[in-house]
């Protein structure tokens, strides 16, 4: 395992297990694998698990953000989108548990849509979806 530096770590399932070798499909296999990337420098990690949501954990414990249940068409550019809009909205000054739901919308966007370019949605977009749920 290497030393991380980083605010924030945010794989996906399959990238989590690569990182630490735990098997992720469950919320308490997240758990273990987030504290496991957590005890090598990453401040808070993040890891994405699909239509379960994105399990956070940070110095004030760990929480399920829930997903934005959608149709799921293609889901080839959901992660980015994810990224992106965690991204962008805990650099605007949201709370990182914030951020993780809008990047969760943007994520259902995207995977409600063919096509990773065409299937990233606008901010408004994205902002709709949070004022239905």
């Amino acid at each position: 395992m290497v030393t991380l530096e980083v605010d924030l770590l945010c794989p996906n399932e399959s990238e989590a297990e690569a990182l630490t070798g735990i098997h992720v499909k469950t919320e308490t296999d997240a758990i273990q694998a987030a504290a496991k990337l957590q005890s090598c420098g990453a401040k808070s990690v993040v890891i994405t698990m699909g239509d379960q949501g994105a399990l956070l954990l940070d110095e004030a414990g760990n929480q399920m953000v829930n997903p934005f249940p959608v149709q799921a068409i293609d889901t080839t550019a959901a992660g980015d989108a994810f990224a992106g809009a965690v991204a962008v909205s805990w650099a605007q000054g949201r709370p990182l548990h914030e951020a993780i739901r809008f990047g969760n919308a943007a994520g259902a966007l995207a995977a409600s849509r063919m096509g990773a370019q065409p299937g990233m949605g606008t901010r408004e977009e994205i902002e709709k979806l949070l004022e239905t749920q």
